[in-house]
């Protein structure tokens, strides 16, 4: 708990200081960050009520990342990969929450989307 509370807080600082240029010229990925931090962070607490009203803005906001233009520096096959990527992952998470499945489940396919995003963030920091 201690190490994952520590690439948390990494991850977060890496955003602070790397990621946030990337997310303000990119409006479409800083719309899916707003969806993902309102629902993964309370889910550490064990709070799964915000995925699981949120699931369908998560999904729409992932579906734009594909669709919305996003800057030339990061229209690469690796970037839409990650993106597809994410976009299957948040697909799958839909589909646990709408078959009620066990919210350890949930919670597990919900890390696996956040995972997918910072994947997508940690691209961006390393352009900049």
């Amino acid at each position: 708990m201690k190490n994952a509370l520590l690439t948390f807080v990494f991850a977060a600082c890496c955003i602070t200081a790397f990621g946030r240029s990337a997310m303000d010229r990119w409006p479409a990925l800083k719309s899916f960050h707003e969806v993902i931090a309102a629902t993964f962070h309370p889910s550490q607490e064990g709070k799964l009520q915000p995925v699981k009203t949120k699931i369908d803005e998560l999904c729409s906001r992932a579906e734009s990342l594909t669709t919305a233009p996003k800057p030339s520096e990061y229209n690469t096959p690796q970037v839409d990969a990650a993106i597809a990527k994410l976009n299957k992952n948040a697909k799958e998470l839909k589909v646990l929450i709408t078959k009620k499945a066990p919210d350890a489940q949930i919670k597990a396919k919900l890390a696996t989307v956040h995972k997918c995003f910072h994947e997508i963030v940690d691209m961006t920091v390393k352009e900049e």
